[in-house]
């Protein structure tokens, strides 16, 4: 983990300070991401978090890095007879509709229809890496959280340092490019570690810290929808685990006077003061 970290230090150091940076790492992990399915999803990752910043030096850098991975992914499919995962078919059915109507409704057809053959690639390229490597489960654990720490604990820094409000003066930022970026993400981010509190037991001090960086950065960014699946998710959580009383109510129950939950129950009133 501590090496992941500042793994992650670096691809942000060197896509926000240095010029042309962005292009640079885009096209390293394109190659980066020929090796293999562990290398695609690591690759798609940092492609991932560029994006988030708005450091990807264009969209031919983000195209090369989705073109490497799916081309890896379909060479193991064809040549190695790599096994692909059965969600793939209603991926593939839901694209082919929207790309079917998009040429109809669009007012830009040929750029809707390239979005939705990059959502189809990249999900796709996602989902059959993740499928092929999924004894690696505790190792992409470990990788998602660091990404989460990293961007919780950096976007606190700069938030002690007065920074994090360049796009809008009412929303934060954090390490993305936007408030309505980051609040979204951070928010993705509270469910995973929120997750690994209450059903998984998970009570370590990084893991409850970073639970609570992410929630205030939902909070903090002024993102409504964000902090209000917070919420609804939080509740959906309480409702499941008193449904599956024998596994899940337990946690879920003494989890309601954790000190995360009185923050849910702030951040219920703060809502309605949001703009």
């Amino acid at each position: 983990m501590p090496l992941m970290f500042f793994a992650w230090v670096g691809v942000y150091a060197l896509g926000q300070y240095v010029p042309g940076a962005g292009s640079i790492l885009c096209f390293a992990a394109a190659i980066y991401a020929t090796r293999g399915s562990r290398q695609t999803i690591e690759a798609f990752t940092v492609l991932a978090f560029l994006i988030l910043m708005g450091q990807t030096g264009g969209a031919a850098a983000r195209w090369i890095v989705v073109f490497a991975g799916f081309g890896r992914a379909a060479w193991d499919t064809f040549f190695a007879e790599a096994p692909l995962p059965k969600i793939l078919w209603p991926v593939t059915i839901f694209s082919a509709t929207v790309l079917f109507f998009a040429p109809l409704t669009s007012y830009m057809p040929l750029v809707s229809s390239l979005k939705v053959v990059s959502f189809w690639m990249g999900v796709s390229t996602s989902l059959t890496m993740l499928y092929r490597t999924r004894d690696m489960i505790e190792y992409w654990l470990s990788w998602f959280f660091t990404l989460i720490i990293f961007m919780a604990v950096g976007s606190a820094i700069i938030y002690a340092t007065g920074g994090g409000y360049g796009r809008t003066a009412a929303g934060f930022q954090g390490v993305t490019s936007h408030p309505q970026t980051f609040g979204p993400v951070m928010a993705v981010s509270t469910a995973l570690l929120l997750g690994l509190v209450v059903f998984s037991g998970v009570r370590t001090w990084y893991v409850v810290l970073g639970a609570l960086l992410t929630f205030g950065g939902v909070y903090l960014s002024g993102a409504r929808t964000a902090l209000l699946s917070v919420i609804l998710g939080f509740g959906m959580a309480i409702v499941a685990g008193h449904l599956k009383g024998y596994s899940w109510w337990p946690r879920v129950r003494a989890s309601l006077l954790h000190p995360f939950a009185l923050l849910v129950y702030v951040a219920m009133i703060g809502l309605t003061a949001m703009q």
